[in-house]
């Protein structure tokens, strides 16, 4: 009689534990879900972003105007592949065109 009331004991303690844990389980996969749901939501709003820049970008006279404004008489080129198809390659420091940005050794002769 007695080790059946210790088993009772032991069983109600366990099913105690496992309700507790279950519960504080519930609690954490209901904060988990939350969570998905609004990082889920962030990325249907960029993902629709997206889209909306893509067809911007897909229409002609639709989106802005992404030139680069120059002063006159300078030379831009995007990257060197401009400045090859322009026939001005290399280009040295001092240069009409000359960026940096072109130069990767810094070694003030970019696109060589």
């Amino acid at each position: 009689m007695f080790y059946l009331k210790w088993k009772i004991f032991i069983l109600s303690i366990a099913t105690v534990f496992i309700i507790g844990c279950s519960n504080n389980q519930s609690k954490e996969d209901s904060e988990l879900v939350s969570k998905l749901d609004q990082v889920n939501k962030e990325v249907e709003s960029l993902k629709a972003e997206n889209e909306k820049l893509k067809t911007e970008l897909e229409t002609p006279g639709t989106s802005e105007d992404l030139s680069v404004e120059q002063e006159p008489g300078t030379v831009y080129y995007a990257n060197c592949t401009e400045v090859r198809e322009a026939g001005a390659d290399p280009i040295h420091e001092g240069e009409p065109g000359y960026s940096t940005k072109l130069d990767r050794d810094r070694d003030g002769v970019a696109c060589e």
